[in-house]
């Protein structure tokens, strides 16, 4: 299980059109220049990173897959993907550095991952969402290859963050104190069973 996390990218974010070329230093560009028109959110068969840029400038997030992933973890991905905002992207993506399936865009960030990690993602999510440099919640007119329209998870402006994700080390940490706890107070008892068995076994 590996991640490749990266926070680092400040290009200038401009706009230009499609006379003009676009080129990015990075295979996972999270800013820079960008077309004028931004995605429909939701699930696409592949979108162009000068189209996702503009999607993550607006505060929203792009999880990309590579095709050859673990079908069962491409699921679970989405799955992920869509509980956690109406504002997403989600799209197969081949360029992710080697050995990485997994990758999870938001404004100048990336968190890149082998494996689908839920309690790291839901956390990298509630982080970064909305972080993004312009505060807009509505769709784009860009829709090529759309194949899933985004659905509201709590409101259109999506004021909480993957609600119904369970964060697996947080919600570990009680348990694990009562265990703690429990453990202590067995031990207590153990202690003063041997004590009353020596006394009797001392009597005897």
């Amino acid at each position: 299980m590996g991640v490749l996390r990266k926070d680092c990218d400040d290009a200038k974010p401009v706009h230009k059109c499609l006379t003009e070329h676009l080129n990015y230093t990075d295979d996972l560009p999270t800013s820079g220049p960008h077309r004028p028109l931004w995605p429909v959110y939701g699930e696409y068969k592949y979108v162009p990173p000068q189209r996702w840029i503009h999607s993550l400038e607006h505060g929203g997030l792009v999880f990309l897959y590579h095709p050859c992933a673990d079908p069962d973890e491409i699921k679970k991905f989405k799955s992920l993907a869509r509980g956690c905002l109406r504002r997403h992207i989600i799209a197969a993506y081949k360029l992710l550095p080697p050995g990485m399936s997994f990758a999870v865009l938001a404004w100048k960030c990336k968190l890149v991952l082998s494996d689908v990690e839920t309690g790291l993602i839901t956390r990298y999510a509630k982080s970064r969402a909305l972080k993004g440099r312009e505060k807009v919640s509505s769709n784009g007119q860009y829709k090529a290859g759309l194949i899933r329209l985004a659905h509201v998870v709590t409101d259109f402006h999506d004021s909480k963050i993957c609600p119904e994700a369970i964060d697996l080390e947080n919600y570990m940490q009680p348990i694990q104190k009562q265990s703690k706890s429990r453990q202590k107070r067995n031990r207590e008892a153990e202690v003063r069973f041997s004590a009353r068995m020596a006394r009797y076994l001392g009597i005897q």
